[in-house]
């Protein structure tokens, strides 16, 4: 079953908050803002991922990279843009 997950970035930690495909949450929780920290969560339970997606502001590339290195589908997200999703 693919999954989707959303992160809200700050520059000490990540909220994150897995979504199944009806919406409904099925995992969340707060790691450090690193690549390796997000993707340890993220890969624990073995999920299929179709989108990771986080804000567009100035730490976003380094953990776009990161991320998207770790094999994730990422995508950054502007705000102002993400009510027309």
């Amino acid at each position: 079953m693919p999954y989707f997950v959303g992160l809200d970035a700050s520059k000490r930690t990540t909220k994150i908050c897995v979504m199944d495909p009806a919406g409904a949450v099925v995992k969340e929780g707060v790691t450090a803002s690193e690549p390796k920290e997000i993707v340890a969560f993220l890969r624990g339970e073995r999920r299929r991922y179709v989108t990771v997606g986080l804000e567009s502001w100035s730490l976003a590339p380094t953990l776009h990279a990161g991320l998207s290195k770790a094999g994730l589908p990422a995508v950054m997200i502007e705000a102002l843009h993400a009510h027309h999703m």
